[in-house]
């Protein structure tokens, strides 16, 4: 491993890229660096160009290459000499036309770098594979008034990419913010900060891949429509314990299959109700605040609106409950409330399941279900049920239940999933399941 100097001011891509002889521009080292070289970025460095930008590292999965931002270290040219303090600051600019894009291809990370780039950001998007991480960066696109995307991987090496947001931002100066991403997108921290309305976040695009996306702890606020467009085959949009802005709209449009969906867990604008939300191809699971059973000891139910697609050997399924199990040898009962409008349910078309450990010689899990036998058996309806709900807008309450009956043989957690087969039908669920 090499280890190299950045600085605008008095660079030069022909130098030695020694602190007294540093590179002029990232393009520039990035080109001249070997796999797990690492690229001191003076915070003073200040680069900028009036065309299409194109950065590509050399590195390896294994052996990224490596750009970090540090406090400027004046006229040393010592390198045992320099304090190599890590911080915030340099910069990575295209100006000019509204069709200059900025690519960034490889395998790389980089720390402190606040990259602007006219329209788009393209991330992998050359037929080659790469790893890129973001830390503590910027990503300022979209500058002379356009909708900007941020391109990021393609189908056909979309199994073998992935970018990495480490409590970065992304702004966009004018129109709105689209993430397109194509490959593995991993976004830990950090925020999306916007001068104008915000219309979408995730989508799709129009071109087919495999995209994976798990946002967490991001500032959503500003963003008022989560998207997710999905013209492709596969994905899994995950945003967890994000901000959400008060009255932000999740679109998720028509699934092409069951391999696709969209989930937000334990999200919230601190005034907009959406702690937990979940569309697939069988249907939506959302957290309602209206319909509640009395004496449950939760403040919402699960609301399940299944699809026209829902099957029984393919149900809509719930959030899991999780509930502690210290019963070894003898059978427990777990048992679960659920409410429609005038839809009495069967146990053909609803019902709950229960994951457990059912051996006590190793922690294997067991699967417990209160579903008739198979798809050819006869269906009864569930049980009536004489709990009170609050019922607004209900105009013909039906109360049911459903419970299973197994022996857990460790103590462990034992986890309750409600499943809806019943074709475009809504249910509340109540989330307080009781184990007897």
């Amino acid at each position: 491993m090499a280890n190299y100097y950045l600085r605008s001011s008095d660079g030069n891509d022909a130098a030695a890229g020694t602190p007294g002889a540093p590179w002029a521009t990232m393009a520039g080292a990035a080109s001249q660096m070997a796999a797990a070289d690492r690229c001191y970025m003076s915070n003073l460095h200040a680069e900028a160009q009036t065309s299409t930008l194109t950065i590509t590292s050399l590195g390896t999965a294994a052996a990224p290459c490596e750009f970090i931002c540090i406090e400027d270290w004046g006229a040393e040219t010592d390198p045992g000499e320099i304090v190599h303090t890590v911080t915030t600051g340099a910069s990575v600019t295209v100006t000019g036309s509204t069709s200059y894009n900025t690519y960034i291809l490889g395998y790389a990370y980089m720390h402190g770098v606040d990259f602007s780039t006219p329209y788009r950001f393209f991330f992998l998007t050359r037929f080659a594979v790469g790893h890129l991480i973001f830390d503590t960066c910027s990503l300022t696109a979209n500058l002379y008034n356009k909708d900007c995307a941020v391109n990021m991987g393609i189908p056909s090496h979309s199994y073998a990419q992935c970018v990495e947001f480490r409590d970065t931002i992304m702004h966009s100066a004018n129109g709105g913010m689209i993430l397109l991403p194509l490959c593995r997108l991993l976004w830990r921290g950090g925020g999306l900060t916007q001068t104008t309305t915000t219309y979408a976040l995730v989508s799709g695009g129009s071109s087919g891949g495999v995209p994976i996306v798990d946002m967490r702890n991001i500032d959503l606020s500003n963003v008022g429509t989560l998207v997710y467009a999905p013209p492709l085959k596969f994905g899994d949009i995950k945003f967890d314990h994000c901000r959400l802005k008060n009255g932000v709209a999740v679109t998720a449009g028509t699934f092409a299959n069951a391999a696709c969906q969209i989930r937000l867990v334990e999200c919230d604008s601190g005034t907009n109700f959406i702690h937990q939300h979940k569309e697939d191809y069988n249907g939506t699971v959302t957290e309602d605040t209206v319909r509640i059973r009395d004496n449950s000891n939760s403040t919402y139910s699960h609301k399940l609106v299944s699809s026209a697609y829902t099957q029984f050997y393919s149900p809509l399924r719930s959030f899991p409950v999780a509930r502690l199990n210290v019963t070894e040898g003898s059978a427990i009962t777990v048992r679960v409330e659920v409410l429609t409008d005038g839809v009495t349910l069967t146990d053909g078309e609803f019902w709950i399941e229960a994951n457990y450990l059912g051996s006590a010689s190793y922690p294997l899990g067991s699967l417990a279900s209160s579903a008739k036998a198979d798809i050819l058996a006869a269906a009864s309806n569930l049980a009536t049920s004489s709990e009170g709900w609050t019922t607004t807008d209900l105009s013909t309450p039906v109360k049911q239940y459903a419970t299973v009956t197994f022996t857990p043989q460790e103590t462990g957690i034992i986890e309750i999933t409600a499943c809806l087969a019943k074709a475009s039908t809504t249910v509340y669920v109540d989330p307080d399941a009781t184990v007897s």
